[in-house]
């Protein structure tokens, strides 16, 4: 096949193992075939155009990273596989049979609209929650499984939150749809936010409902810039939306709501949906008369019982996958029983304890507090488990481990339960117990990834590496979208001196969760060990300005300045590790006699060499 050349449809082509049916679609980067795979599945291959153009190739080498990321259980179209077939790059994702989005615009009702929407206002807050935002979400790039579920697809424009060597767009570069984009994208599509896809998903919820975009149907860039000029169009939109889309359309992204986690919940409150009822209610009276429409609602309104019974159907499903060591799936039931109850305590609970099991610690907490309000009173043991996340949001330690172990009492295989007390052992320095309850959690669950961790965290202090990379290592394989196991296997590695391996799973643990300051810090370190000095100075500053109180990251700045030649900023630097931890300055008290010997003389100096004949 020529380079760029379309395969021809008279003879079978094949691009890897995948036989080529009829091409189904084309952008100006790539072609998009449906396929057979060799075990006979329909499939979509979509494949570069071109060999050897560096931005196309980045553009799919990046989208197949980011699907990779986000499949299936998370509301995207999942990656299949990827490759190269004569040196151009192919990515293979599945055929789903339901066409787009934009084929049904026009003909759905406004419950079904708002039911889809807020299905991919959940999907793409899961793509926030790991620091991806879309940039480019429209109807064309909504797809529908079989069964009617709407998967997110194309991730060609989407970027990543914290530094991406592969960023595709650089500051002022426009990226994204007309009728679609955030007004922000226009003006610079590199620095936006995930209030964009907020944006995004207000336009397609209005035309989902109406049939038409809030700013019109702009032909290009400048008209669509010029509509957002004048206020969205929102009179054909039920009155309990108005609201919702008025906030999720906001000229400033700091009033829309922060990410798509926040608009799903809106789509989810009865008010969004109360409207669509009250409007059936006027045309059913005007239709019916009065009686058979006061029938007709009695007998299609559903009981009260049956939304609370499906509610607890799924907290009982969510606390089954937790206990089976599946907290993805754990988090999803939970939630969509929070959703539901009129008294979610259970469902708080339960997707607390998952969210905990999951490394999203912060959200735990939330619901925790929440649960303990509704439901002041522990009865189960989870609800003890969640009592003790309190108390270690706290900094009770002492009491975390009573209610830990009062849960281990009432429910002795709950593994989350000695989880949870080895965290807390572990914290009070109680390395043994740690230990033990650790060991004891792997033995009642050794699906759950937050056990596995747990041991590879005690058994690294200990200085048990090979067995601490051993565990991390399960823990990764397990769940490979948890910052936490990379970082602590990067841990025991960085105390068996290998710098490379350390640098390879701290910038894994970086992609996927770039705000965790620990991981910037030791990065830098890792970059020194290998005689990178530029690139440790760059880590140690994100460390920085993460949490300025990181003694550690002042630390590494400063012995990189040092190799880079500026040695009053390392004494700066060192300088202000004093004042943060003057432990771990007297512990490094050799690096700093070493970068004083060759400083020139000043104020900082002084001051630094005046502590440390102080504190020799």
């Amino acid at each position: 096949m020529v380079d760029g050349e379309r395969p021809r449809q008279t003879a079978r082509v094949h691009v890897g193992p995948y036989e080529l049916l009829s091409e189904i679609g084309s952008g100006g980067a790539g072609l998009v075939y449906r396929a057979r795979s060799p075990e006979g599945h329909d499939v979509v291959v979509k494949l570069l155009r071109h060999e050897g153009v560096l931005d196309a190739a980045d553009t799919f080498e990046r989208e197949a990273r980011l699907l990779g990321r986000l499949g299936d259980a998370e509301g995207f179209v999942p990656i299949l596989g990827a490759g190269r077939h004569g040196g151009r790059f192919y990515i293979v994702l599945p055929f789903l049979p339901g066409g787009t989005l934009a084929d049904r615009m026009g003909k759905l009702g406004a419950d079904e609209a708002v039911r889809i929407v807020r299905e991919l206002a959940r999907a793409i807050g899961r793509a926030h929650e790991r620091g991806i935002i879309h940039r480019d979400l429209k109807p064309a790039n909504i797809l529908f499984t079989a069964a009617g579920e709407p998967r997110i697809a194309d991730l060609g424009l989407a970027k990543v939150l914290g530094p991406d060597p592969r960023a595709l767009s650089t500051t002022g570069m426009i990226a994204g749809t007309p009728g679609y984009m955030a007004p922000e994208q226009i003006e610079d599509a590199k620095n936006v936010s995930p209030a964009a896809d907020v944006f995004a998903l207000g336009v397609i919820l209005v035309e989902a409902v109406t049939g038409e975009r809030p700013f019109g149907a702009a032909g290009n860039m400048l008209e669509y810039a010029l509509a957002f000029a004048r206020k969205p169009e929102l009179a054909r939109l039920p009155g309990g939306l108005v609201p919702v889309a008025t906030r999720a359309l906001a000229r400033d992204p700091r009033a829309r709501y922060p990410d798509g986690i926040a608009l799903g919940r809106a789509l989810a409150a009865p008010r969004a949906r109360r409207p669509f009822a009250v409007v059936a209610a006027l045309l059913a009276l005007a239709s019916l008369g009065v009686a058979a429409f006061l029938a007709a609602t009695r007998s299609d309104r559903p009981a009260p019982e049956a939304t609370s019974d499906k509610a607890d159907r799924l907290a009982s499903d969510a606390e089954a996958c937790l206990a089976a060591g599946d907290t993805t799936r754990a988090i999803e039931l939970a939630t969509r029983a929070r959703d539901l109850a009129s008294k979610p305590a259970r469902a708080l609970t339960v997707r607390a304890a998952a969210l905990m099991c999951g490394g999203e610690p912060a959200k735990a907490v939330e619901d925790a507090k929440r649960a303990a309000a509704l439901e002041p009173t522990p009865r189960t043991a989870l609800d003890w488990v969640t009592r003790g996340i309190v108390a270690e949001s706290a900094n009770d330690l002492q009491r975390e481990i009573k209610d830990d172990t009062r849960a281990i009492e009432l429910a002795p295989d709950l593994a989350i339960a000695w989880t949870r007390r080895s965290e807390a052992r572990d914290m009070k320095g109680d390395d043994e117990g740690a230990l033990a309850d650790a060991s004891r959690a792997v033995e009642l669950c050794g699906r759950l990834a937050i056990a596995w961790l747990d041991r590879a965290t005690v058994r690294c202090k200990k200085g048990d590496l090979d067995a601490a990379i051993d565990d991390a290592t399960r823990a990764i394989e397990i769940a490979p979208r948890m910052a936490a196991p990379w970082s602590v296997r990067a841990a025991a590695r960085a105390k068996k001196k290998d710098h490379a391996g350390v640098l390879a799973d701290l910038t894994q643990a970086i992609a996927l969760d770039p705000g965790r300051p620990g991981d910037w810090a030791n990065r830098a370190r890792a970059h020194r060990a290998l005689g990178d000095p530029r690139g440790g100075f760059d880590d140690a500053n994100r460390a920085i300005e993460l949490d300025p109180a990181l003694a550690p990251a002042w630390f590494h700045r400063g012995l990189c300045r040092a190799d880079l030649g500026d040695l009053p900023g390392a004494i700066a630097d060192l300088l202000r590790v004093i004042a943060l931890d003057p432990g771990l300055a007297a512990a490094e008290r050799g690096d700093y006699e070493r970068i004083l010997a060759g400083a020139p003389d000043g104020p900082n100096a002084r001051k630094v060499r005046r502590w440390l004949d102080q504190h020799h």
